[in-house]
């Protein structure tokens, strides 16, 4: 009977322990594994997910039972439409999580919406010919999250009448501890109508017809590396936002401030009248290690 107890007792330590090896590992900061909300961290197996892969000239898409009856989409070929519903909100859907995945030369997202919402690359690679690789249509917070250890690349055509090839209507974050490469072939590389913050990434811009980043309201650079290259225009532009009659809008968050508050970023400006930075409101520098060819103005 001893020799049974203690028998027992081990299976029950390795059992604890493997318990343990499983928790620990679901652990993390990644949004795969857990996000923030005003109560503290909350696992994402109770949240809204959708996974969207890209496959040569066609891309698949799936839900959990929590997003289904908050996002409807259509899709043609590689390029898809999701439309997040109005109903998706804190006391319904919560946020949703889009995963995206995989590679296509024809293929783009294009997301509406107007609940904030986090968008994860992992290993993306994404040419649209016809218009922005992404284009997120959604006047909320948007968190583009880089998986850790990933390399992702967004293209665009050239020729058209859009202006980025990585766009968002509202106020974006992009963090993460990936890699992002953007070319933009028709205007701007990236475009928003409304902030942009920049944390722990690699995020580099290859080209632009246009500026490098164009943003409105204010652009934060927290941590992580930034690069800046083979644009045209200017490498950041900061200006106002301005409503549908030109008038500056009254917000806090509407300063036109361009704020490098750490990290590394480098700037080569190639263009004659192109500036390495630009901004409407005011500048600084803390804890940045940065390295320009152009003006600051």
């Amino acid at each position: 009977m001893y020799k049974v107890c203690i028998l027992l007792n081990k299976v029950f330590a390795i059992a604890l322990s493997l318990f343990l090896v499983i928790a620990t590992g679901c652990n993390s900061n990644d949004p795969d594994d857990q996000t923030s909300s005003s109560s503290g961290s909350t696992s994402l197996s109770d949240t809204a997910k959708v996974y969207v892969v890209y496959a040569d000239n066609a891309v698949s898409i799936t839900t959990n039972d929590k997003a289904k009856d908050y996002i409807r989409y259509t899709q043609n070929g590689a390029h898809l439409t999701i439309t997040q519903l109005s109903t998706a909100d804190s006391t319904t859907s919560g946020e949703i999580y889009y995963y995206l995945s995989g590679s296509s030369n024809n293929g783009s997202l294009y997301l509406s919406g107007s609940y904030k919402a986090t968008v994860q690359l992992n290993g993306l690679e994404l040419t649209n010919p016809d218009s922005a690789a992404i284009n997120i249509q959604n006047g909320k917070r948007v968190k583009m999250s880089i998986k850790n250890e990933t390399v992702n690349t967004l293209a665009d055509g050239s020729g058209g009448a859009w202006k980025g090839c990585l766009m968002c209507k509202g106020h974006m974050e992009i963090k993460g501890r990936g890699t992002l490469n953007v070319q933009g072939q028709t205007a701007h590389a990236i475009w928003t109508k409304e902030y942009l913050q920049i944390k722990n990434c690699t995020l580099n811009v290859t080209g632009a017809v246009k500026d490098a980043i164009n943003c409105n309201q204010y652009f934060l650079m927290e941590s992580g590396a930034l690069s800046l290259s083979g644009y045209q225009g200017d490498g950041i532009q900061v200006s106002l936002k301005t409503d549908s009659n030109g008038i500056v809008e009254t917000d806090a968050e509407n300063t036109g401030n361009l704020t490098l508050g750490g990290g590394t970023v480098m700037i080569n400006t190639t263009a004659s009248s192109g500036k390495a930075l630009k901004y409407e409101g005011t500048y600084s520098k803390t804890n940045c290690v940065l390295t320009i060819d152009g003006e600051v103005k």
